[in-house]
């Protein structure tokens, strides 16, 4: 069950505002440079994009109102994107840390928060109904892109806590269609060796591709059926 809180406005818009005043075009880049997928050792050297795990049409998707909805400190709301996710994949107990500050974030721009909860597994041998996970996500927002990650260790499952799974949600919009767009990467960054690695690395993009496919639907669904609150408003 997802605990709610009441809603407190983040103003998207001021935030860019702060930055641009402050930083120049070289700090903004830096912001989509320095990704969980980058810290970990699996962006592609030498810079460049990873390979796409699979590119989503979402439709006519306000980029603004996602990074807003994204960058809020409430996840727990009934407008809230990652809210639906989770009640959308089976999650329980879910606790959502609050934005990290300080020594935890140097390294990464944008905003990171921690999420533990319970997920189902799907059925496959030795693997139990659910297990617990601990996840990492990161959300970064400028006016012309989105992105969102989260890396991903689930406890319980056979050789869960040797390795984090690591997907990359990049949100553009399409300039000869106005359709925003949303490409998926992944990988896998091991903590632990393990003669299982091979087999665990081959099947991984098949369940991370499902689960783009179900945030991608939940995106669509909660933006037209939640419509966004206008900041100030309670």
């Amino acid at each position: 069950q997802v605990r709610r809180r009441r809603w407190r406005p983040f103003c998207l818009q001021k935030a860019l505002d702060e930055i641009e005043g402050e930083e120049s075009d070289e700090d903004m880049r830096a912001i989509f440079e320095s990704t969980l997928m980058a810290q970990r050792g699996l962006a592609p050297k030498g810079g460049g994009d990873a390979p796409h795990l699979v590119n989503i049409d979402l439709g006519e998707v306000s980029l603004a109102e996602l990074g807003e909805r994204l960058m809020e400190e409430d996840w727990q709301s009934d407008y809230s994107v990652m809210r639906n996710y989770f009640l959308e994949v089976g999650a329980t107990d879910v606790h959502i840390g609050p934005w990290a500050v300080g020594a935890a974030v140097e390294k990464v721009r944008g905003r990171v928060r921690s999420v533990e909860m319970t997920v189902p597994v799907p059925p496959a041998p030795m693997c139990p109904k659910e297990t617990r996970c601990i996840s990492t996500w990161h959300v970064a927002v400028e006016p012309t892109k989105v992105v969102l990650e989260s890396a991903n260790m689930t406890l319980d499952t056979p050789y869960g806590d040797c390795f984090n799974v690591v997907a990359c949600d990049t949100f553009q919009v399409d300039e000869a269609t106005g359709r925003t767009h949303m490409v998926r990467t992944c990988g896998v960054h091991w903590v632990k060796s393990t003669w299982m690695k091979g087999m665990i690395e081959a099947g991984v993009p098949k369940e991370v591709k499902k689960a783009a496919e179900r945030i991608a639907e939940v995106i669509r669904r909660t933006m037209a059926e939640y419509p966004y609150p206008l900041a100030g408003s309670s």
